[in-house]
């Protein structure tokens, strides 16, 4: 049975739409970008619902489940509840530390055991579980967007996990990126480097449980890309996968769309309209090729 769905992509790739739409899918429950959870619980951050983790009827049990329930649960608790090598990514020591976690993770998919993959793995699981203990769900969906995690899902419970690749337009992210004033050269970078990683997950091994999408189809097509996403989830395909407004969520991170009640797939090509010439030949002369080779050519 499918109990851990993940899906791992560049940022601004459409993760949270895909989160919520198989998030309808019977059965499941969207948890969001989750590694974000012990971040959430220090600063009081509300997930969809409008309330912190703490006070929230959806996420309190599965605290307590886990022991962090309650105001009283100390950060040092809170800090040893590790979700993500990702997420610790504040200085140059450690983004070095964190790509070779991640090297190990592809040419290891069973993990390092001194770069502290499994206390981490164990936590994802933990943390799982304890969704599936407390909610009325049989599998859980995280749009979290790491690809190390993503590979030792994959590898170390192929029964029960199925991983999503999640691409989107390089030109499309790169302008998304901007927007939050992040360079144009270091945005190209940023998405050659997770789609090339991605790309090495690809060739490492046997791929029946690791699937990739595209944004534009499943905009352009979504009925058709749900349909065969929900056979490769081993879940029925309804109508109402594709109603996004009407349902309770509780995600944590994700982008602003989780809090809009929009019910519209649509995408939204602005990137042709804001990028310049020369932010289009950064691009270019950045991660082209790749993105061409993803499917993407012309404008």
């Amino acid at each position: 049975m499918v109990r851990y769905i993940y899906i791992f992509s560049s940022g601004h790739s459409g993760s949270t739409l895909l989160d919520l739409l198989i998030g309808n899918m019977s059965g499941t429950v969207s948890l969001g970008e989750v590694k974000w959870l012990p971040l959430f619980l220090k600063t009081h951050e509300h997930c969809t619902c409008g309330k912190p983790p703490q006070t929230c009827p959806f996420w309190n049990p599965i605290l307590d489940e886990l022991g962090l329930a309650g105001d009283t649960a100390a950060d040092q608790t809170i800090n040893a509840f590790r979700l993500s090598l990702e997420a610790e990514r504040n200085n140059q020591l450690q983004k070095l530390s964190f790509y070779a976690r991640l090297a190990s993770a592809v040419i290891h998919p069973q993990g390092c055991a001194g770069f502290g993959s499994d206390a981490i793995l164990k936590n994802m699981i933990r943390l799982y579980d304890a969704v599936l203990k407390t909610a009325p769900a049989e599998a859980v969906v995280d749009s979290s967007k790491s690809i190390m995690t993503a590979q030792w899902l994959r590898t170390r419970l192929p029964r029960n996990a199925r991983v999503i690749h999640l691409i989107r337009d390089g030109r499309a992210v790169m302008a998304s990126a901007m927007r939050k004033e992040v360079p144009a050269e270091r945005a190209a970078k940023t998405w050659l480097h997770d789609n090339r990683m991605a790309g090495s997950i690809f060739r490492s091994g046997p791929s029946m449980n690791l699937k990739a999408l595209r944004y534009e189809d499943l905009c352009r097509d979504p009925e058709s890309t749900m349909r065969e996403l929900a056979d490769f989830l081993e879940k029925p395909y309804t109508e109402d996968i594709l109603h996004l407004r009407g349902r309770e969520r509780h995600l944590i991170g994700g982008n602003r769309m989780r809090f809009s009640g929009e019910d519209k797939i649509v995408n939204v090509e602005t990137w042709k309209s804001r990028l310049t010439e020369k932010d289009l030949a950064v691009f270019e002369r950045t991660a082209g090729p790749l993105n061409r080779k993803l499917g993407y050519s012309g404008t």
